[in-house]
């Protein structure tokens, strides 16, 4: 087996047997550090950044809908990344699945202060 390649033996249930197979997946340096800076790239750049404040005070203000309501977003940015993190066959696309994770991840941590002042904060 190459340098790099990561081999893990699982089972799974067919024609109502167990069968035993392996997984082995080539993973070059180049693809982990792709991986790594792509989550966290995206994930520090919304935490930091007042993005995620501003689509809770749109939502908020022109829709006029609650800003919990940025939760149900920022949840299902998780799904999608999860479901696209399945459906990857090969290691080089997965970025795709980790970018969306980061996104998710930087959505998250940087509305939850927003939403924590506007329940239990600030008051009008």
């Amino acid at each position: 087996m190459p340098k790099g390649t990561l081999t893990t033996t699982s089972w799974k249930l067919r024609d109502g047997k167990l069968h035993k197979f392996q997984l082995s997946v080539f993973a070059t340096l180049q693809d982990v550090f792709l991986l790594v800076h792509s989550f966290f790239l995206l994930s520090r750049y919304l935490h930091l950044s007042d993005t995620p404040g501003l689509i809770a005070d749109l939502i908020r203000f022109r829709l006029r809908l609650p800003r919990a309501y940025c939760f149900c977003i920022v949840s299902t940015l998780f799904v999608v990344s999860q479901l696209s993190a399945i459906s990857v066959n090969d290691v080089a696309h997965l970025w795709k699945a980790t970018a969306l994770l980061g996104l998710a991840y930087g959505s998250l941590f940087g509305i939850c202060p927003t939403i924590v002042i506007d329940w239990f904060g600030l008051c009008e």
